[in-house]
Formats: structure tokens, sequence, C-alpha cells
């Protein structure tokens, strides 16, 4: 611990499987109390975790520790923080960006094939999803909470947080964005197809709320809040219902990269081993080494960092390579490895400013086809998901025999 601190860090209290947190919170409080003379000095997060405020006083904080690690209820004490989206915003000002996206990741002829992402579901889980842009726009009512295989794009919208996608700035949703990166595809055809798999569908899962005391003010930032069920299993079956097997996570938490959640993920993996679970490495490489944020610690996941991008348009401008080569790592993107020594990430992919769907103010139901920019490994993961979508419909149908549809070499099912 930094001899400059003034505060302990906040700690996550992991209990054993089949404990409840709601009988063991009252119990740890009260024995704390004792020793310490505080009251409620252990808290519950927005998703039920337990969480060990900071202290001023580091001889209370290490006494709190030894007593909850005698305790048999817990199972391990780590490093808590908040989850936070995984992208930076970009201020292009006028100057017109092409991202040529496609291009770079080298899926053009793949996509002149009509390899599209057909018959696939892929599970989002994000601050929210604008469902008026002309991206995801579909016929009918907007339904929540229910499964709707046959409509257009949006075959689920599960709600954990509030229906709605928030910007802190009311100008670009990171929830919408990731989303069109991955799967947008223009419902009036006036528009051009933002996504890496445009003919896949998507099961949402809406993990953002924002404190409507700010909200879709301009000129002030209001923080958005995401909170994920601190059981893995109930944040990710009703997509999983919904026909989703790969999963697209542009979201984490600084710390601990092998938190809880990260191992409830690695169990859920290996459980359902036909699922693919695709996660954002996080924005902290410039702190160096082992700055990979959790549940991207996770074994049995793709983690991705973000590359450059290349950008014909600021080319002809300058000539600087390391800014526009498309073969080179983002100084943002986190560095492996892992706590305990693993490589990560598994693989990078295209995460600067990138085009995708604009959302508007949480209150809006106009129609759209605004887009906006932004970077990060937000932006990359969606991409590294699209890619495996287009694998998936490869194998799927037995394209990888000769080149064209023949399910009779059907790799998957």
């Amino acid at each position: 611990m930094s001899a400059l601190s003034s505060m302990s860090p906040p700690m996550e209290v992991v209990l054993g499987d089949g404990v409840s947190e709601e009988l063991q919170l009252p119990r740890f409080n009260s024995g704390l109390q004792n020793i310490t003379g505080i009251v409620n000095i252990l808290q519950t997060s927005p998703s039920n975790t337990i969480y060990l405020r900071p202290l001023s006083n580091f001889k209370t904080w290490i006494n709190v520790i030894i007593w909850l690690c005698e305790q048999q209820e817990v199972f391990y004490l780590t490093i808590y923080g908040a989850l936070s989206s995984q992208s930076m915003s970009w201020d292009t000002g006028s100057r017109r960006l092409d991202n040529g996206l496609a291009s770079v990741v080298g899926i053009d002829e793949v996509q002149k094939q009509g390899i599209l992402g057909n018959g696939v579901v892929v599970g989002i889980t994000d601050s929210g999803l604008y469902l008026d842009h002309d991206q995801f726009d579909q016929s009918g009512p907007r339904e929540f909470n229910r499964i709707n295989l046959n409509a257009r794009k949006i075959v689920l919208y599960h709600v954990f947080g509030d229906k709605v996608d928030q910007s802190e700035t009311v100008t670009c949703g990171h929830g919408t964005h990731v989303s069109g990166l991955l799967a947008g595809d223009s419902y009036s055809s006036k528009s051009f197809h933002v996504g890496i798999a445009p003919n896949a569908k998507i099961a949402f899962a809406d993990i953002g709320t924002q404190d409507p005391q700010c909200a879709n003010i301009e000129g002030i930032k209001c923080p958005v809040n995401l909170a994920t069920p601190s059981n893995v299993k109930e944040l990710l079956e009703p997509q999983f219902k919904a026909g989703a097997r790969i999963f697209s996570f542009s979201w984490g938490l600084p710390g601990d990269d092998y938190s809880r959640q990260a191992r409830d993920l690695d169990q859920f993996v290996y459980e359902n081993p036909e699922t693919l679970i695709v996660i954002a490495a996080g924005n902290s490489g410039e702190e160096g080494a082992r700055s990979i944020t959790s549940p991207a610690g996770a074994k049995n996941v793709i983690t991705v960092g973000a590359s450059l991008n290349s950008f014909e348009s600021l080319s002809k401008s300058f000539d600087c390579p390391n800014v526009i080569n498309a073969r080179t790592v983002a100084a943002f993107s986190s560095q492996g490895p892992t706590g305990d020594g693993r490589l990560k990430p598994d693989l990078v992919a295209p995460g600067q400013i990138l085009i995708s769907a604009q959302s508007e103010a949480s209150n809006s139901v106009a129609k759209s086809e605004k887009m906006c920019h932004l970077q990060g490994t937000s932006q990359a993961t969606p991409v590294v998901a699209g890619l495996a979508v287009l694998i998936h419909e490869w194998l799927r149908d037995g394209w990888w025999k000769a080149g064209v549809m023949d399910k009779s070499f059907a790799h998957v099912g």
C-alpha cells in the first residue's frame, strides 16, 4: 500500500458457494462493530456485492481484514471497484473520418459472399440500447423482458437497469455504440450497415442507470452507473434462453483482475462449453503491466485489447504511422500479464475512433440515423465478437470446405 494513501482501499467480501449475503451481512456487521465501534462497516453494492468501505485508520482496517478472514463463510477478499465502460470520447470537430473497419479486419470478401451473421443471436450486456435508431429499429411495440425470435434485430431486451441508453454528456450512449459495431443493420436501408455481423440478432441486457436529476442536461456530465447481478447465471441465462452463445462485454472494474465474477464466468463457460464470452481488457495501458480489469482476467474468455485504426483522411494530411498504423497497439489498451502471470489480452482489434450508432437523450423517441465516434477496448470488443459470429456461420454452414455454402460439412450446430 502506498505510503501516501490516506484511505484504505475498498475490499470486496466474497462468500462461499451457497452462502447467503443477505443473512451474513447483519452478522458480520454486528461482529465488526464489537471490535471497531463502527456501525455498518460493511455495505452492499447495487449488484448485491458485500464490500468493506474505505477507512482512514489502517490499524482498524487490518483488524477488520483479519476478522473477516477468520469467518468460515468468507471465501476470499479482493480489491473492490465499480463497473465502468471501457470507452473514451473523441472530439472530431468538423473533420470527416473514414473508419474502413471491414477493410482493416479483412472481412470485405466474407461479407460479399453473404456471411453476415445469418441465423445467429449474440448477447450484448451494456448501459442500454436506443431502440429507435435505424440500426436497431423494427416493427411492432417495444417489448421488455420477453423473447421474440421473429423480431428483425432485437429478440430480447432484458432490464436490469432502466430501459434506456445513457451518456455522461447526452451525445453518444455506450451500449448503442458497441451494439452497432457488432450487429448494426439499417432498417430503412437509407444508411450503411455499421455492424461487422449486420444480419445477427441481439439479445440485450441493460445494466445502466443514471441519476434523473442530472440526466439529459446539456453541458453537465452525469455519471452512468453499471451494475450486474451478483449471480453470473442470472445475468447470462435470459440471453442464453434467447439463443445467444456468443457474448460481448465492454465494461469492467479495476483492481483484482480475477474477481468473483471472473471466476463465475469461467465456471459458466466450463458448464456450457458452446459459449464464447468476449470481454474488453480495459483502458489503463498507460499504467503499465498488469493493468487488465475484471472480469477480463477470466481464463475461459477472450480478452480484447485495442489496436489503432487506419484513416485515409488523416494519412493524406500528415505522415505519422505510429498514430494511424493499424498494426500498432493503442497506448491506452490495458496490458498483461494477469496477477497470476497468465498472458492477456488474447487478441487486439481496431479500437481507435470508430464510427457507430449514436443514442438520443433518454427521454427521446425520435427516429435517428445519427452516428458518433468513440474509442477504447470497448469498441475493439464487439469487433472481435462480430468476427466470432462470422466464423461461427462459416463453420456452421460448411463454407470452410470449398468456399461455398455446403451444410453437409457443418462443424457446429
